[in-house]
């Protein structure tokens, strides 16, 4: 199964898929939807949801950002180039 995956990553990077792309299809909003519930994580969060959060920890992770300017500013790239697309 694990090689399957890791194929099917390579063939679509190949393609140009970005890797954060790939890495967010293996994921599913129901199955963190269900932990976040399960753990009632989402109390106190009014506006920022738990998937955009995941997605910017992942982001962070990837890019190996330090500290949140950077974050910001990977970010920032990132809505640029999506909407000028």
């Amino acid at each position: 199964m694990q090689n399957v995956a890791l194929h099917k990553l390579t063939l679509s990077m190949i393609h140009g898929k970005f890797i954060f792309s790939e890495l967010i299809d293996f994921l599913t909003k129901e199955n963190l939807y269900w932990l976040v519930k399960k753990y009632q994580r989402k109390k106190y969060v009014k506006t920022f949801i738990c998937w955009n959060h995941l997605l910017i920890l992942i982001l962070a992770q990837l890019t190996q950002q330090k500290f949140l300017r950077g974050l910001v500013a990977s970010l920032s790239v990132h809505k640029f180039n999506a909407s000028s697309g």
